[in-house]
């Protein structure tokens, strides 16, 4: 079975999208997020493919491109005990509460 790095197993009849669009102020900030894990030496490239390449391929295919990232950043956090879900899912309602977003 084809993993989400490898799109070109993935069925399209349409081309990919390749120009330039501005980004949500929650994917900045889960790919700044994502950054600051790595340099801090918390989560490694390799972790982050692995834990995309784990999801269920029907979520995956459901999910944006930053939706997997912070999927797979979870997973991680919880697996290296370092938050558990309802710890995340605690900060998440706080951020959503803070910035306005429905939940």
């Amino acid at each position: 079975m084809a993993k989400a790095n490898d799109r070109s197993e993935f069925p399209a009849d349409e081309p990919i999208e390749q120009t330039e669009h501005e980004f949500a102020d929650w994917e900045t900030r889960t790919h700044v997020m994502v950054e600051a894990l790595r340099e801090e030496g918390i989560i490694y490239t390799e972790e982050l493919r692995a834990g995309i390449d784990a999801l269920p391929s029907e979520l995956q295919a459901s999910l944006s491109y930053y939706e997997t990232w912070s999927a797979s950043v979870e997973g991680l956090l919880v697996s290296k005990s370092i938050m558990s879900k309802e710890e995340i899912d605690s900060k998440v309602r706080e951020m959503d509460e803070r910035w306005g977003v429905a939940g």
